[in-house]
């Protein structure tokens, strides 16, 4: 490390930390970069939630211009790492076969050294007259990430990885009036071990179909997938790389560029090094044709199955890319699948045809997961869900949803709607934490304060079926799931931690007039409170029908017979470029 630091100890002044508060962390004097600082020593501080944390970004416009802006500076570099791997391995690859392995990890890298950067600056903006002390923490071996999916992990949950990736940020950014010193070395987790890429029977035999899931099937995706093998179609000529004429010079610092270089080089996966040759060996297992169809899902964070989709484009098979989640086309900010799965060919979608600022190539059919709940609410339960999401402190990707303390008001909000709810309902009312993922609180910000609310954790779907009404906090993949179902919903949101696309917006609006959205907790449980004897009564009226119908129509199409729908839309699929 370089710049105005020690080795010394220095007498106790302002502190900057870092990362977790020690015994020693004074609320009135230091300072806390982000909430994640108090992960596991929430009793210590108990006063912490009412801290006022650095936002990186001044409001979701921001967000929104930043976001187009690392798009257009990832696709900027992309043709000189294509270059620079294809030098080190001998080949002669694309950029778009390099594209579809390595964007996940460069995008993902870029927004969090973006964020960061801007909200470090902040913080040296606000204190730079100040003698603030900084523990820096440096890591003597390199960083050994075996894949994608290694280094996502040690972004959002290593505490050393995260010391070691804020270090970098905050020293080249300190002004001198701050006093640097190195509090120790950090040391890479080695507690999961990776094992080499090898698929299981089934899977060998989907990705020999050129199949990769399509959520909500069983047998249907597979036999879909042999009947794509049957069609004849002419090789791809799509090109996923876009025309570039950018300058990054122009838009970001000099100095964000070089960090964000440097973090390049420090944090790629060897799967795109060392490891690469394994992978490639693994994947040309699996035959291709050109022109044949590629259908399912892509996993950015699976590296062998994104070689062999990479392996499949360079040999002229046209991907197939299918929506299988919620948030697709409502969100304004939906980073990772408005570049890479809607331009890395045609994407199949849940009713929607258009989505603000991509020129993608949509397909419109019924999802075959929302046909599996479509009208099936029975109501018997007799409660009042609250659905939880994730909440991931050290998520800095620019998507819709909170960011930094953005996640305490999030929580905040949560307890106050429940607060807000009359006896005879709150005695109904259960949560439902978030189970799809790691998250950094599960259900401690609802229990803790409502010991009495019971949590679910078995079966959601039928849970939701059961339910008399539940409660959303934004508009993900449950919404989509409860709309078909029938599900009496209501949705407590702060919009301007959701922004949503212009389309959604409008849709939205609807919601606003028929009870369905609220922007405030307590408007929200009056609402409830005066329904709450009448649920159908009101669900069931012209207006919330009509607002439903509307949803459905765009984001949420569902059909028993789905699978003629996806079988003629192939058929024509076949001769697409």
């Amino acid at each position: 490390m370089t710049g105005n630091i020690s080795v010394a100890t220095v007498a106790r002044k302002r502190t900057l930390y870092l990362g977790v508060v020690d015994s020693n962390f004074d609320i009135e004097n230091d300072i806390a970069s982000g909430p994640y600082c108090f992960l596991g020593r929430e009793e210590q501080v108990p006063e912490w939630r009412s801290l006022s944390f650095v936002d990186a970004f001044n409001n979701k416009e921001q967000i929104y211009s930043s976001q187009k802006d690392l798009l257009r500076l990832i696709n900027h570099l992309m043709p000189g790492f294509a270059a620079k791997l294809n030098a080190r391995h001998g080949s002669a690859y694309s950029v778009d076969f390099w594209r579809i392995i390595i964007f996940p990890w460069a995008l993902e890298l870029a927004q969090s050294v973006w964020t960061q950067f801007n909200m470090f600056t902040k913080l040296v903006a606000e204190y730079s007259n100040e003698a603030v002390q900084v523990p820096l923490y440096r890591k003597v071996d390199p960083w050994r990430f075996h894949n994608v999916s290694n280094f996502m992990t040690a972004l959002l949950n290593e505490s050393g990885f995260n010391l070691w990736f804020d270090s970098q940020i905050i020293e080249r950014l300190a002004p001198s009036t701050w006093h640097l010193y190195e509090a120790g070395t950090v040391k890479q987790d080695k507690s999961i071990e990776v094992s080499p890429w090898k698929p299981g029977l089934a899977r060998r035999i989907k990705l020999g179909l050129g199949y990769g899931d399509i959520i909500g099937t069983r047998f249907g995706g597979p036999l879909l997938a042999v009947f794509a093998n049957l069609l004849p179609g002419s090789p791809s000529n799509h090109t996923i790389q876009p025309e570039d004429d950018f300058n990054p010079d122009k838009i970001f610092p000099r100095l964000f560029l070089d960090i964000l270089d440097e973090m390049m080089d420090a944090t790629q996966p060897q799967s795109y090094g060392d490891g690469f040759q394994a992978l490639v060996q693994s994947a040309e297992r699996f035959w291709t044709r050109p022109g044949r169809l590629r259908l399912g899902t892509l996993d950015l964070w699976n590296d062998g199955e994104k070689i062999v989709a990479a392996l499949s484009k360079e040999a002229g098979e046209k991907l197939v890319i299918c929506q299988h989640g919620g948030g697709y086309a409502t969100a304004k900010f939906h980073v990772h699948t408005t570049e890479y799965e809607y331009r890395n060919g045609t994407f199949i979608t849940w009713g929607w045809s258009d989505y603000e600022g991509s020129d993608g190539r949509f397909v419109p059919l019924p999802s075959p997961a929302l046909g599996n709940v479509a009208w099936k609410h029975r109501g018997h339960g007799g409660q009042l869900i609250l659905v939880g999401d994730p909440i991931r402190l050290r998520m800095l990707r620019l998507n819709a949803g909170p960011l930094a303390g953005g996640w305490v008001k999030y929580c905040e909000e949560s307890r106050d709607f429940i607060a807000a709810l009359p006896d005879g309902v709150r005695n109904r009312t259960s949560f439902r934490p978030y189970m799809g993922t790691a998250t950094d609180i599960s259900s401690s910000y609802i229990t803790d304060a409502f010991p009495d609310v019971p949590l679910i954790q078995d079966d959601f779907h039928e849970a939701m079926l059961d339910a008399r009404l539940i409660v959303l906090r934004g508009p993900g993949s449950t919404l989509n799931y409860a709309m078909v179902a029938g599900t009496p919903t209501v949705i407590v949101w702060n919009p301007d931690m959701w922004p949503l696309e212009g389309k959604a917006e409008s849709i939205f609006q609807d919601f606003y007039g028929c009870g369905i959205v609220f922007d405030d907790a307590e408007a929200a449980a009056r609402h409830i409170e005066s329904v709450w004897d009448d649920i159908d009564g009101w669900w069931q009226s012209d207006m919330v029908c009509q607002a439903r119908q509307r949803y459905i129509d765009r984001f949420a199409r569902s059909d028993r017979w789905w699978w003629w729908r996806w079988a003629a839309a192939l058929i024509k699929l076949r001769n697409t470029g």
